[in-house]
């Protein structure tokens, strides 16, 4: 039995005791951005199958106790939204955002499931980051989702300038503790990485290689982010802002291919953001 067939039964179930309203119903969707989720103004037979998909998984999340079966419905979730995001161009930012933070729940209900957090279908992967434990500055640390190719200049410009800010600043970060800080150092390396990889393919390199060090050296541990004006951990703010910026400067993408391998990349951030402390409500990119 699918997960989603188990949705069905569940709501057909409930229906019976007139509770499924109040599960799937408009005063208590899992997010804000869940309101009235049939009504997007993109509708495509894919976009529509992924939406439909996505109430149902939240019917699931909010019915079902059981963590792995919670664990599954994060999972299909975080693959619906970003099926959203790429055949529903009116919700690709909601979707990337979506998805990254469906896969953080995922992430969050792992350990009372039984499963390693590491197994965590993201693309972006601070546990297995952990692993890599980068000794020298000539280490490679290779995310587990290739870098987009075919995006056209302006998107993979945009992405590339953003993973070379986010890598510069983690390596100031890194640097700041004593000993250095191995997961920030891995996370600087692996963003640098990223920056190269779509740098490559470009006639302009767009990376700027150093950037302004002021509130990083300022408030090395936590900030205000002034993106969202919570506070938080300022490793987390960096993640952040990568993915804010990457969201942004990949919007304007003509495709549904261009679309999820650009989401699928650029949600990477969001989650790593939230797995370091950024918190979790509001969602950012709300409208």
């Amino acid at each position: 039995m699918t997960l989603r067939h188990f949705a069905r039964q569940t709501a057909t179930l409930l229906s019976c005791t007139g509770l499924c309203v109040a599960l799937i119903g408009p005063g208590v969707p899992r997010h804000a951005w869940a309101d009235n989720i049939s009504s997007s103004s993109n509708i495509t037979a894919s976009c529509d199958a992924a939406l439909d998909a996505i109430v149902w998984e939240n019917t699931a999340e909010n019915v079902v106790d059981t963590p792995a079966i919670r664990f599954l419905a994060y999972q299909d979730a975080a693959n619906s939204w970003l099926a959203a995001a790429a055949n529903c161009p009116g919700r690709y930012e909601q979707g990337i955002v979506e998805s990254a933070y469906a896969s953080y729940e995922a992430h969050e209900i792992a350990p009372a499931a039984g499963i390693s957090p590491s197994a965590v279908e993201t693309g972006a992967d601070v546990d297995a980051v952990d692993k890599s434990s980068p000794n020298t500055s000539s280490d490679v640390v290779v995310a587990s989702v290739s870098t987009p190719q075919g995006l056209g200049t302006a998107a993979t410009s945009a992405l590339a300038l953003a993973q070379d800010k986010a890598a510069f600043s983690m390596e100031v970060l890194a640097a700041r503790s004593n000993p250095t800080n191995e997961q920030e150092y891995a996370l600087s390396l692996r963003a640098r990485g990223n920056a190269a990889q779509l740098a490559n393919g470009l006639t302009k390199d767009p990376r700027q290689k150093l950037y302004s060090v002021q509130t990083l050296l300022a408030h090395p541990d936590t900030l205000v982010d002034p993106s969202t004006g919570l506070r938080t951990p300022t490793n987390a703010a960096v993640e952040m802002e990568l993915g804010l910026s990457e969201a942004h400067g990949t919007s304007d993408l003509a495709t549904a291919q261009q679309r999820l391998a650009a989401a699928a990349f650029t949600r990477e951030a969001f989650y790593d953001a939230w797995v370091l402390g950024y918190p979790a409500a509001p969602l950012p990119l709300k409208s």
